[in-house]
């Protein structure tokens, strides 16, 4: 049976409680240091929390910003006038961070059903600039950089950002790229794994 997902913009302080819970767990075996939480008192500044719900349950979620408050976290306020100045101004720019997911859900669900919302809820921001960021502990995914998002920070130790715009078509166009990937390997690790299946039952 097909997942239901229901998306929720968050807006009390027990939500965002949720929200960064799960944003932390969902980074479980990996080396996270706290100073990279999503801290529930910072999500009061920011636009729109947005959560995922399968009935209930808070599955997943992300941010949205109009202006790059989590990607300017290690620059000056000169520095951050600077790149906004040089890409046309505030009015130009948002960001989208925090993407996470929990363990239930499937990378080719995530990206069918969530990523799809994502970049629905991006574009209605009507701003030809979008950030993102990621701890260079965690580094970013590979096929997310195959059409070169411009790269404004490279963090060199674990606890320092790696930030990063795209303009809006090559966001889809990245999307798009990365949900026909993910489909194929599921395919593929699927199709493996009734390969190796029939060759157990012919050496039964």
């Amino acid at each position: 049976m097909a997942k239901l997902f229901k998306f929720r913009d968050l807006k009390t302080a027990t939500e965002f409680a949720e929200f960064s819970k799960g944003y932390m767990d969902s980074f479980q075996g990996k080396r996270l240091d706290p100073i990279q939480a999503i801290k529930t008192e910072n999500l009061f500044s920011y636009k729109r929390i947005i959560g995922v719900y399968e009935g209930t349950q808070l599955v997943a979620g992300y941010i949205i910003n109009q202006y790059p408050h989590r990607c300017f976290e290690y620059f000056t306020a000169e520095e951050q006038l600077n790149i906004i100045e040089a890409l046309g101004g505030k009015q130009k720019v948002c960001e989208i961070v925090a993407l996470w997911k929990s363990k239930s859900i499937s990378r080719v669900m995530f990206n069918l059903k969530i990523g799809s919302h994502i970049i629905f809820d991006a574009l209605k921001e009507n701003r030809p600039i979008i950030f993102g960021c990621s701890y260079a502990g965690h580094g970013m995914i590979k096929r997310y950089t195959l059409l070169s998002p411009k790269l404004v920070r490279k963090g060199i130790h674990d606890n320092d950002l790696t930030v990063f715009y795209f303009r809006r078509r090559q966001m889809i166009m990245t999307y798009l790229l990365t949900l026909t990937i993910t489909i194929a390997q599921a395919i593929y690790r699927k199709l493996f794994r009734v390969k190796k299946s029939a060759q157990v039952i012919i050496n039964d």
